[in-house]
């Protein structure tokens, strides 16, 4: 087990303002512990505290520094815990280095104030709920290529902008886009993760092609263009506020079980009419059976 000494140390950042940190510090790096220096607005992390590597910035560590609006951070930086920037509500732009490998869940839960984001290039995993409960206008945040996994809830309620999802991703959790950005993306048929798709309450999906696997939920101002319902499939659809496209069944049985699913849910055909474009996208041709 490695061992590990508490420190707390001063420095300065280009504004000649002092910075306070609480530290550990083991046998070949440094982790940055905790922010003393609260009422500060700018921080600059060094990359080196008594000659050993600045490599993680800890669990909690800006929790609730609600004056802090610039963070920089060096290119040793490889780790950054749970919660680090949670709360930091006047915080509108950071860059994480390339450097960093991980990231701890709820980042920067509550960071309402993010103009610009930029992810690091090798990230494999955005966190549950990284950017939950940011309400963000029209962010600059970037999925990074080579990004395999959006976890549960990572944009959960994180504001009203397009987001563009790298072909690279693998699997998105349960609520990843709830209440949360419109992902636009182009998912082919070979994928299979069609039946993870997190459809949210104020989602916009674009350019959706592929076939369904499994059992699936459609919520919201989902917006489909062209989908196929495998026969072994059970489709239970709650409502599409839009659907522009094409649905297309392996088997009337299925057809027949969503019609019967939509009535039990909504009970008459008028809110059919008015809930379910979908419904009305039955009566243009739209949904046929193949």
């Amino acid at each position: 087990m490695k061992t590990m000494e508490r420190k707390c140390i001063m420095t300065e950042n280009s504004l000649h303002q002092s910075q306070e940190f609480g530290i550990n510090e083991y046998e070949d790096h440094i982790e940055i512990g905790r922010l003393l220096s609260v009422e500060i607005e700018k921080v600059e992390i060094p990359d080196i505290i008594d000659e050993k590597p600045v490599t993680v910035i800890g669990e909690d560590c800006f929790f609730n520094c609600v004056k802090l609006k610039e963070i920089l951070l060096p290119n040793t930086i490889e780790s950054i815990g749970a919660q680090a920037f949670a709360l930091c509500k006047g915080l509108t732009d950071i860059v994480l280095p390339d450097s960093v490998k991980e990231i701890g869940h709820h980042a920067f839960r509550d960071c309402q104030a993010l103009k610009r984001v930029i992810l690091p290039k090798g990230l494999k995993i955005l966190p549950i709920g990284m950017f939950s409960f940011c309400d963000l206008y029209n962010p600059e945040i970037v999925l990074p290529d080579g990004l395999e996994v959006i976890e549960n809830g990572a944009f959960w309620s994180g504001g009203v902008f397009d987001l563009l999802i790298p072909d690279s991703v693998k699997e998105i959790g349960v609520g990843a886009f709830n209440w949360g950005p419109r992902p636009i993306t182009k998912l082919p048929y070979d994928k299979g993760w069609f039946s993870q798709w997190p459809f949210g309450e104020a989602v916009t999906v674009d350019n959706i092609m592929g076939k369904i696997t499994d059992l699936h939920f459609l919520e919201g101002d989902c917006e489909l263009h062209e989908v196929v319902i495998g026969e072994e499939v059970k489709p239970f659809f709650y409502p599409c506020d839009y659907l522009d496209g094409k649905i297309q069944f392996e088997s009337e049985k299925n057809r027949q079980r969503m019609d019967r699913d939509i009535k039990f849910r909504w009970k008459s055909e008028n809110d059919l009419s008015n809930t379910y474009k979908i419904r009305d996208a039955w009566k243009r041709g739209l949904v046929e059976v193949r």
